[in-house]
């Protein structure tokens, strides 16, 4: 999904109502950890995602998770508060470039794009109306 030109549409995508605010202060989190991540793997780069060098979100994620089940046997509230963060940058790092991959030709998906290539490209059944590919 990405913001359409159509602003009835657009009204249905309430990204300041219907997320920001509820989560202002996951969001401010997550934005540091991403901050804090970028300082670690690109020390001295500007703030960006290297999306070359981590390409493993959902073995990522699952690593989290299997560290937050640990420590809720012994609950460290900054822990956790830590591992949260992780565990939102994978998830919502999973879906962006599961939304760019839907939103992207077949044609780049089979790497003939620079940003659809190596571990991350995926393969992918496009559908239409008269029925999907293979």
């Amino acid at each position: 999904m990405s913001l359409t030109q159509d602003s009835n549409e657009r009204k249905e995508i309430p990204i300041f109502s219907g997320f920001i605010s509820y989560f202002p202060d996951a969001i401010a989190a997550v934005a540091s950890h991403s901050f804090k991540s970028n300082e670690k793997h690109n020390p001295g780069e500007p703030l960006h995602w290297a999306r070359d060098k981590s390409t493993d979100q959902l073995d990522a994620l699952a690593r989290h998770l299997t560290e937050l089940g640990m420590l809720e046997a012994n609950p460290e509230i900054m822990g956790k508060i830590e591992l949260l963060k992780a565990i939102v940058w994978r998830g919502m790092a999973e879906l962006q470039l599961t939304i760019e991959v839907a939103n992207t030709p077949m044609i780049l998906q089979q790497g003939n794009d620079p940003l659809y290539t190596g571990p991350q490209a995926r393969k992918v059944r496009v559908c239409d109306g008269m029925g999907c590919d293979s």
